[in-house]
């Protein structure tokens, strides 16, 4: 079941789709040599019967047509009474209600020259329309129609507004929790990029410290020391004359394993008197 109503709407688009007004149909008639609808003369003639009656909204027919063999698929499927009577009744009454409120509103909001038949509504649309806009003038037609619309798509589908509102909120707070993490992760990523850029402190080479080194100048000393010769002379002797135990003792143990010549010299530098102040 499902198979066969979902070819013939893809069958019933693909004629809305490729519509021509010079082919023979429900409004004309004659001989042409190639219908340019891909529906064949069966599309060309349905085409231009819903676009007369219906204008725009027979472009509604394939998707609804798919959605009630879908229904009907899935009513099989649960089991439910395949004669509930009253269940498609009101399932057909809410596909006619979104028909002829669509083609109204249509006609109402849709002027100007259109690539259709007649107006955007098509003969309904200018029944309803027209007749509602002269009782109610069009903005009380207008909120009449959109009522009836959605009335009637809640019928037809079966669609609770209660849960459509639900699960609206429910995508939009996801929506606004998932940009709120992402618009504080990209801020993390801002500072720790920042962060990590002033960690990075250019270290200088040393050749380039010691170009910003001052040379160092070391003055000359002005200060001028006097030499004591008779005070040097007095140390001299005193350590000569009184060394220490183990010095007096390392001295000789050098002068006696030395070579001759190295003892003689050392012994006249010993014994040699310091000069004259």
């Amino acid at each position: 079941m499902l198979i066969v109503v979902s070819a013939f709407a893809f069958y019933l688009g693909l004629a809305l789709a490729t519509y021509h007004p010079l082919d023979p149909g429900w409004s004309r008639s004659g001989h042409v040599e190639r219908i340019l609808n891909q529906g064949g003369v069966a599309g060309a003639w349905l085409a231009d019967v819903l676009l007369h009656l219906f204008g725009y909204m027979a472009y509604l027919f394939p998707v609804m047509i798919a959605c009630a063999g879908w229904l009907i698929f899935k009513g099989f499927e649960r089991r439910e009474e395949s004669l509930d009577l009253i269940h498609w009744m009101t399932r057909g009454a809410g596909c006619i209600v979104t028909l002829g409120a669509g083609c109204g509103l249509a006609t109402l909001h849709r002027h100007g020259s259109t690539d259709l038949p007649l107006d955007a509504g098509g003969i309904i649309g200018h029944l309803l329309g027209q007749n509602l806009a002269n009782a109610f003038n069009p903005i009380g037609a207008t909120v009449f129609l959109l009522a009836l619309f959605l009335t009637g798509f809640t019928l037809f589908t079966g669609m609770s507004w209660l849960a459509m509102m639900d699960l609206t909120g429910r995508i939009t707070l996801a929506g606004a929790c998932r940009s709120m993490i992402a618009a504080r992760r990209g801020r993390e990523l801002v500072e720790s990029y920042r962060a990590r850029r002033q960690r990075e402190v250019p270290v200088d080479s040393p050749g380039a410290r010691s170009k910003r080194r001052k040379a160092l100048r070391i003055e000359p000393s002005t200060l001028r020391i006097e030499p004591n010769l008779p005070a040097a002379r007095e140390l001299r002797e005193t350590q000569i004359d009184a060394p220490s135990p183990g010095t007096q003792e390392l001295r000789e143990t050098q002068i006696e394993a030395a070579p001759p010549a190295a003892r003689e010299h050392r012994e006249m530098q010993i014994d040699a008197p310091l000069p004259a102040a």
